[in-house]
């Protein structure tokens, strides 16, 4: 009877490990909208973006901007019990469901522009969330897409894994996120033309809120040979 309690409270206590290992899964929850100045919203309630859309006409890549979740449990007593210190994310460009998307991807890896890890930091209480912002698609791999794509328009998925350290001992990695985006060059800006000669009823689109040239339109002028993104308002030329 001893030997089978003893074994018993061990099945019980690795059950117990068990269910604390996945009270502390840290998550991507969405990729929030950003606010004017980059400013990503820390609550899951925050508008979000289901899918992105970058054009290559920009020396900017694609920033997404996530909110991420501790699931630990908050501890009233110790309140910095529990706390993820998030220190980067891993980010791998994946093909999309089209024949193009599968030969830009494997020209990718093959000049080893697929993968990428950025660091960061960002700190998350036991039960809380934080907004972060990193890239999905750098700036060099804006280049190399921009010569592969030409004027094509093509989707990839970029995967997401975020790490970081809970307690600051044990390691922690979000399950994947996978997140679309479409690239293309050209399709957000719109051409106003010379940057003295806006109609003055005009309004100035402004683009993203962390870079210019994702998900929103953005009106661009030439001044001389030199285009401005976006474009100054009619007044002020």
């Amino acid at each position: 009877m001893r030997r089978i309690g003893a074994c018993w409270f061990a099945f019980m206590a690795v059950l117990s490990a068990g269910c604390i290992a996945e009270d502390l899964t840290l998550i991507v929850f969405q990729n929030q909208q950003a606010e004017e100045g980059c400013v990503i919203p820390s609550g899951v309630e925050a508008a979000f973006l289901s899918t992105g859309l970058l054009d290559l006409s920009g020396e900017r890549g694609y920033v997404v901007s996530p909110v991420l979740q501790n699931g630990a449990s908050v501890d009233e007593i110790s309140p910095n019990q529990n706390v993820v210190l998030v220190s980067g994310a891993d980010v791998e460009l994946r093909v999309a469901s089209t024949a193009r998307s599968i030969e830009v991807v494997t020209m990718l890896a093959a000049m080893q522009q697929h993968l990428r890890t950025h660091y960061f930091s960002a700190s998350i209480v036991g039960g809380g969330s934080a907004g972060v912002a990193f890239p999905a698609i750098d700036v060099d791999q804006v280049r190399v897409l921009r010569d592969l794509l030409g004027d094509e328009s093509v989707p990839l998925v970029a995967r997401i894994e975020v790490f970081g350290v809970i307690d600051g001992s044990r390691d922690v990695r979000t399950p994947p996120f996978d997140y679309p985006i479409t690239v293309c060059e050209g399709c957000l800006v719109e051409d106003l033309g010379a940057c003295n000669a806006i109609d003055l009823e005009v309004v100035i689109k402004q683009g993203g809120a962390c870079n210019i040239f994702q998900d929103q339109p953005v009106s661009c002028c030439d001044n001389g040979d030199m285009r401005v993104c976006p474009a100054p308002p009619p007044a002020m030329m």
